[in-house]
Parts: structure tokens; sequence; C-alpha cells
């Protein structure tokens, strides 16, 4: 049932992006979007309600359990993931939402707010994963070795940031002199 709702929302947000791209660039705020679009982003609305409620009921059931039990829960990589994507979900509805009818007041076509989009279809995507990985043994096989790989790399990246911001600062005094 989750997969199928992960579905919903993850090609309802591609559409709903896709329609505000649109708009975006063609600046005509008065286009009326078509059936199979109204179908995807009412999908994508039902399916953020779907797991936003789910999500507080796991919170509040874990939490009336133990501390513990919401700890080791929700403090994965992968329940991270979903939780970041539930709510920024979440945001993007009521932001949809709240732009109804041509009101515009909260800058919904800004370039601030097209980041933030493309990092919740980042994390939607992602999330997609997760879920592949319950579905076939290979996948999770797969799945499990990029995340060891992305664990193992996480130090080498962080010096290669170091040296890399190290080198730029010592190019940048070199020749503002």
């Amino acid at each position: 049932c989750d997969l199928i709702f992960h579905i919903f929302i993850l090609f309802g947000w591609r559409s709903v992006t896709f329609r505000l791209i649109n708009v975006a660039v063609t600046e005509d705020k008065e286009q009326e979007p078509r059936r199979g679009q109204l179908l995807l982003e009412s999908l994508f609305y039902i399916s953020t309600l779907y797991f936003f409620w789910r999500l507080i009921g796991e919170v509040f059931s874990t939490l009336i359990t133990s501390w513990q039990v919401f700890r080791v829960n929700f403090l994965t990589p992968w329940t991270i993931v979903d939780v970041a994507s539930i709510i920024m979900s979440v945001i993007c509805f009521g932001l949809l939402m709240s732009s109804t009818n041509g009101n515009n007041q909260l800058g919904i076509y800004s370039e601030e707010w097209f980041s933030f989009f493309a990092i919740l279809t980042g994390f939607l995507w992602i999330k997609l994963l997760s879920f592949l990985k319950v579905v076939n043994l290979t996948l999770a096989t797969f799945v499990l070795a990029i995340g060891q790989v992305l664990n193992d790399v996480a130090l080498m990246l962080v010096i290669l940031a170091v040296v890399t911001f190290a080198f730029g600062d010592m190019f940048y005094t070199i020749i503002k002199r």
C-alpha cells in the first residue's frame, strides 16, 4: 500500500513541478491544467496527507512506547529521508494551496522555491529506493552496497573539501595581492 501511495506522490509531484516550471517559463499564470495533470496533482495531495497522517501516528506510537524505541526507529538514514520528504511535501502542499486562484504572495515562482522543489524531488526518488530494496533481494544488496560505499567515502570527501577550500583561499590570496 505504501509503495502505491509513494508512486502516486512521486509522479504527482513531478506533474506539479512540470506545471510550475511551465508557468514560470511562459509567465502564463492563467493556464488551466489538463485532466491528467489534475489527476496526478490530486494524487499528490491525497498521498501527502496519507504519509503525513502515518508519520504522526508512528511518532506518537513510538514516543508512547519509549524514548529509546523512538531514537532507534527515527535516527536511521532511511527514516530521516522519509521524514524530510514527508515534511517537505506538506510544506509544498500548503504552499500550493495558498497560491491557488493566482494568489502568489509567497513567491512560488522564485528561484529559492524551485531549489526547495528540486531537493524534494531528490528525496522522493531516494525514498523510492527504500521501497525497492524490500521488493527484491538483489536490489536490497545493491542499495546496501551503495550505502556502505557512501559511508566509507564520506571521510575522504571531508578531506577533499578541506583541501579544496584551502587551495581556494591560498589562490585567492595570491591573486588579490
